[in-house]
């Protein structure tokens, strides 16, 4: 290597490094990176290099001072208005990627993964899954004992959401006694030049028909219902 290639790249070093940030400012996007250990027992501070945090458009978050990574620029070569980025930490997080899947992810679990097919999950950190697959379906699935509630979190706005299943089972066991009913009057009303002992007699109808029940109800979803 020549000498000026190893200037090149003394010059280099001094300009971009890799690093750790150390400490934050009050305000955001501004903090330290670098500096000797301190003991924070002893009330020591970190005292590192001032830099400003920069991020991608619209997409901001700040790691752990313990296990953050950053590329620091040092313009010109020295620490005024140095810039700290901070990239991904691969130590959590999904690592099963193919090309053009990017995901979003924190230390605590949640993730937000685009897949490759076009389809979009949301998965919390408690097991909850928002899925939407390349069709345009859409998934919503809450975690464990959780529940799905729509318009509003208000639970004195919320009932249950009716299912057609249930209610389709409790509604034709009503019509299936009207109907014998309706046959039976029927068959009594319409029995012109029958004697006494040739016209029909249906059974006795006692007050069978049965309420509706909470069986109809979603034990989970629920929805705004009331102003």
């Amino acid at each position: 290597m020549s000498i000026d290639s190893k200037r090149i790249l003394q010059i280099a070093g001094r300009m971009i490094r890799w690093d750790r940030l150390v400490g934050l400012a009050q305000r955001f996007g501004y903090g330290s990176v670098g500096g000797a250990e301190v003991d924070e027992s002893l009330g020591e501070q970190a005292d590192g290099q001032p830099v400003r945090l920069v991020f991608p458009p619209g997409y901001r978050c700040v790691q752990d001072l313990d296990e953050s990574e950053t590329i620091v620029l040092y313009p010109r070569g020295g620490g005024v208005n140095a810039v700290a980025i901070p990239f991904d930490n691969s130590t959590y997080g999904p690592t099963d990627l193919e090309k053009n899947e990017p995901v979003i992810c924190d230390k605590a679990g949640s993730v937000v993964r685009f897949f490759a097919d076009g389809s979009l999950k949301i998965t919390g950190t408690s097991g909850a899954v928002v899925n939407i697959d390349p069709n345009g379906n859409i998934d919503v699935i809450p975690a464990g004992a959780g529940n799905l509630r729509l318009g509003t979190d208000d639970p004195t706005k919320l009932s249950n959401v009716a299912l057609y299943q249930a209610l389709k089972t409790q509604y034709d066991s009503l019509i299936s006694k009207f109907n014998a009913l309706i046959a039976a009057y029927n068959a009594h009303t319409h029995s012109v030049g029958m004697t006494p002992t040739t016209i029909p007699v249906g059974p006795p109808f006692t007050n069978t028909g049965a309420a509706l029940t909470s069986a109809v109800a979603s034990p989970n979803v629920l929805a705004k219902d009331r102003i």
